[in-house]
């Protein structure tokens, strides 16, 4: 994990945000749109290589992420400390505000770099005092927050009524959604790899591939 330096203007972070695509640039532009100057004092880059847990289980609420480029995929091992990639993070996405703004002072799950992942990483009583002067990004992510668990709650429902081949499916036709901006989409995952995206085993992901 790589953090670059500070970003000491908003002329700075502004730069850095125009050189992304126009919709996560756009968005990023809103939810800064009212921000404090001081904000900026506090913000730094974060560079993840691919494959690294920058987030544990447990892990003290100190500071969130704000992902920019790359993605996340969440991990979970409490049943039985089988490996459940239950989830995965696209771009722009804030990871640690549901704990700070429901005072839970630890994480709440594992979160990888799928890919290098390009952050802004800030304090979190950093977070707390902006979102509170700032109704605008509170409501924006109040929103996120909303989506995610809405979303998310509807697919643990598919989940729970598919087995073998249909929640294979089901996890393929999700990749394809995340990758709506390219022209193929490519999964090149071993049977293992499989097995912990769908929380089955491999003896039932064998017969189905």
């Amino acid at each position: 994990m790589e953090k670059d330096h500070m970003l000491r203007s908003q002329e700075r972070l502004s730069q850095l945000i125009k050189e992304l695509p126009e919709e996560r640039a756009d968005y990023l532009f809103r939810l800064l749109h009212n921000a404090p100057m001081w904000l900026f004092e506090d913000i730094h880059i974060l560079t993840v290589d691919a494959n690294e847990t920058f987030i544990h289980e447990g892990d003290p609420v100190d500071h969130v992420y704000i992902l920019l480029d790359g993605k996340v995929r969440a991990v979970d091992y409490r049943i039985m400390n089988i490996e459940y990639h239950y989830t995965h993070f696209t771009p722009v996405r804030m990871f640690g505000t549901m704990e700070a703004l429901n005072s839970i002072k630890e994480f709440k799950t594992t979160l990888i770099a799928e890919t290098t992942c390009t952050m802004l990483y800030l304090p979190v009583h950093s977070l707390l005092k902006w979102m509170k002067q700032d109704c605008n990004a509170l409501h924006m992510e109040t929103q996120s927050i909303i989506g995610y668990l809405l979303k998310t709650a509807r697919s643990d429902r598919i989940f729970l009524f598919t087995q073998g081949m249909e929640r294979l499916i089901f996890l393929m036709v999700k990749e394809y959604e995340m990758d709506l901006d390219e022209p193929l989409c490519m999964m090149n995952l071993s049977r293992k790899e499989w097995s912990h995206r769908t929380g089955l085993s491999i003896k039932t992901v064998n017969p189905v591939l």
